[in-house]
């Protein structure tokens, strides 16, 4: 039997048991709903997707809730960005600046973590010296530490709090039909009447728009892929995500069959558009890291940077491939 003061001491443990990161959950939409429905339905998860991921940060920060806080806000601005002719206004168009600003504070953590657990770590169990990858990790942990606790402290600024408080209110403000006093802004009665007209709009027909220019945005960006520069890739990155996030939104509003088929090709496009950023970033970390302490690039980490561009060009073949499937696959909302 275990000791009474032994179930105690566990049943504090499990009370102070740190929240675990949360992922971002399918909002489910009909083609019944309004624009505002849908809107503020869609809205409303994303910013509980982040509530939910702000409560693990503790003093070890988790590098899962940090890739899950970027994915909520990254949202948030696709659907600011998707129905920005339907609702607007000053305050969305501030909101989305500030959304960009919390997941650029993000960016560094994320980049770090990444090329550590996923592309260092792994690598680590080759052939190359254990003390040269020690020393590696070493140089890499104490830049993600600097980096964590950058994101310890933009989740206690008050400009962080501010964006949720001021989130939070828009979210309100969508659901009410008749207009608020507000007479710190002048335009401010002729933006509701016009957004009022918009948001009481089907949602149907904003989604297949927006799929449609997001899905032409893509293939423009996607020409001629096997020739991209980093940079090209990288803005096609970005995009395809987008446009994902934006196909899962609509998903239940389209072909069931033929919109599953889409998206699966779309998400395989984003996942080694991600790890050809992935190595393209830890490579360039390494060398800033050795840059910065002074350490000689190519006679210390010599062997993980081939190994690094050896993957990256795996990648890059893969890429070429897949976009072709990708572009092959019929975009569902035309059915």
């Amino acid at each position: 039997m275990r000791p009474m003061h032994s179930v105690a001491s566990h049943s504090r443990h499990v009370a102070k048991t740190k929240p675990q990161p949360v992922p971002s959950k399918p909002v489910l939409l009909d083609a019944s709903m309004t624009v505002r429905t849908a809107l503020q339905k869609a809205l409303r998860a994303s910013f509980q997707h982040i509530l939910a991921n702000r409560k693990c940060e503790h003093r070890d920060i988790c590098p899962e809730a940090v890739h899950q806080l970027r994915v909520g806000s990254s949202r948030i601005r696709g659907l600011l960005s998707v129905f920005h002719k339907v609702v607007e206004n000053e305050e969305r168009d501030a909101l989305i600046d500030e959304l960009r600003w919390f997941r650029q504070q993000l960016g560094p953590a994320r980049e770090w973590d990444v090329s550590i657990d996923e592309i260092i770590a792994p690598l680590s169990k080759g052939r190359q010296s254990s003390r040269k990858m020690g020393q590696l990790k070493s140089l890499a942990n104490a830049h993600r530490t600097s980096a964590h606790q950058n994101v310890r402290e933009v989740l206690h600024s008050p400009l962080f709090k501010a964006l949720l408080h001021r989130l939070k209110l828009w979210i309100d403000l969508l659901s009410m039909e008749e207009m608020p006093c507000r007479p710190d802004t002048a335009n401010f009665s002729s933006e509701w009447k016009k957004n009022q007209k918009r948001l009481a709009k089907p949602v149907m027909y904003p989604a297949r728009k927006a799929l449609h220019a997001q899905h032409m945005k893509v293939r423009k960006l996607g020409r001629r892929i096997q020739k991209h520069s980093e940079t090209e890739l990288h803005k096609l990155r970005i995009q395809v995500k987008e446009l994902r996030y934006t196909m899962e939104l609509f998903n239940g509003l389209l072909d069931t069959e033929a919109a599953d088929r889409y998206l699966a090709r779309l998400k395989e496009l984003q996942s080694v558009l991600g790890s050809i950023h992935d190595t393209t970033v830890a490579g360039n970390l390494i060398h800033s890291i050795c840059l910065e302490s002074g350490t000689p690039v190519e006679q210390t980490f010599g062997e993980t940077l081939e190994r690094i561009a050896a993957r990256h060009k795996n990648q890059r073949k893969q890429l070429h491939k897949l976009w072709k499937r990708f572009t092959a696959t019929e975009a569902s909302w035309n059915k």
